[in-house]
């Protein structure tokens, strides 16, 4: 089948990152096409540099092989995870084969930067670089700036509907969050006069508080109800807790309802791609870079409140298709800080939200 013709910013994308000293970064939303960007950039710099080495780094084993995929016709690239590309480099200075650097990088998914192991990348004198990302998440600053900026509404996605779907929690529930808010009103009162940036203890009572708001037991049940409404589509569930994920697909498969659990293990993953089970359940794995155009549904069960997390979440299925239309749930409890999501709907495709609650998702047809 003959490739479509490039994006206007896929096709300028080289001449901005040339002029800006091959280094920076394409700031570009999910399902955008920055994998084939990437590609057109490689294969204009080895037209100049056709002796240089590139490696292709990225954030999962899956997303390489997204890669290997789209730059088949390009001989001699090296591929690997951002500890594997380490890891190499390490190798290559024992065996005093620096020669073996790389003299460019792609590096997907570029915020795994800011990470203390995986930043480790820029330690080896590559002059070079590419960063892609939907939310570089501060990256940018160490990659030579942000070179084009990719939107939503310029990106080529799916059709969605977004759903902010509120739900009560238990009242036992809601106790187990107010003592957590209760310690961090403690903690802050050593504060009276406000100045508590960059506080650890604050900061791990307020992480503590958003573990108890995943762990509410109620949003399995919900999550069930919507996934029942849509167990006939590719559905994806998000979740943020392993032993929630292990709990919702054991409570499917007791039902009968047949789903993939993907951890860590790609068989999972296969059986969900090859089309042997309609519902695949994640716990962040999925949630960067992964790329299956049929995914039609997503469930975000439990969700960080951060642009990385839910735009990376619900791009999983906005990857376009003629005719495609996607639904994403985001289940938001009541009377605690989910609700800052229909306060703040920045990190979503504005004209497509649908504030309802799960009661009138059950009842509806």
């Amino acid at each position: 089948m003959e490739e479509p013709d490039p994006y206007a910013w896929q096709k300028t994308l080289f001449k901005k990152w040339y002029d800006n000293g091959l280094v920076g970064v394409a700031h570009c939303s999910p399902a955008s096409g920055k994998t084939r960007g990437g590609r057109i950039c490689i294969e204009r710099y080895l037209e100049l540099f056709p002796l240089d080495r590139v490696w292709v780094i990225a954030n999962t084993r899956e997303v390489i092989a997204q890669w290997q995929t789209e730059c088949k016709d390009i001989p001699d690239l090296e591929y690997f995870t951002y500890l594997g590309a380490v890891n190499r480099f390490e190798k290559l200075k024992r065996e005093g084969k620096e020669r073996f650097f790389p003299q460019m990088m792609i590096l997907d998914e570029c915020q795994q930067v800011m990470a203390k192991e995986s930043g480790r990348v820029l330690n080896y004198g590559v002059k070079h670089y590419l960063g892609l990302s939907g939310t570089p998440n501060g990256a940018e600053k160490k990659l030579g700036g942000v070179i084009e900026r990719v939107t939503f509404e310029q990106a080529h996605i799916a059709d969605a509907s977004v759903y902010l779907v509120r739900f009560q929690p238990t009242e036992d529930e809601l106790e187990k969050y107010r003592r957590a808010t209760a310690s961090i009103d403690r903690h802050k009162e050593k504060y009276p006069f406000g100045n508590i940036f960059n506080d650890a203890v604050l900061s791990r009572l307020y992480l503590r508080r958003r573990q108890v708001t995943y762990r509410f037991d109620s949003r399995v049940d919900h999550a069930i109800s919507i996934i029942l409404k849509n167990k006939d589509r590719k559905v994806m569930v998000f979740c943020m807790l392993q032993d929630q994920a292990k709990t919702l697909s054991e409570r499917l498969n007791e039902m009968g309802i047949d789903n993939t659990l993907h951890l860590s293990s790609h068989e999972g993953l296969s059986r969900f791609v090859s089309g042997e089970t309609n519902i695949c359940i994640s716990c962040k794995k999925l949630s960067v870079g992964f790329s299956y155009v049929p995914a039609d549904v997503a469930i975000l069960v439990s969700t960080a409140i951060s642009e990385m997390h839910i735009v990376q979440e619900m791009a999983r299925v906005l990857r376009p298709a003629t005719g495609k239309h996607a639904d994403i749930y985001i289940l938001v409890a009541n009377d605690t800080t989910d609700t800052s999501l229909c306060n703040d709907k920045g990190f979503f495709i504005r004209s497509r939200i649908i504030e309802t609650n799960i009661n009138d998702i059950k009842d509806s047809d």
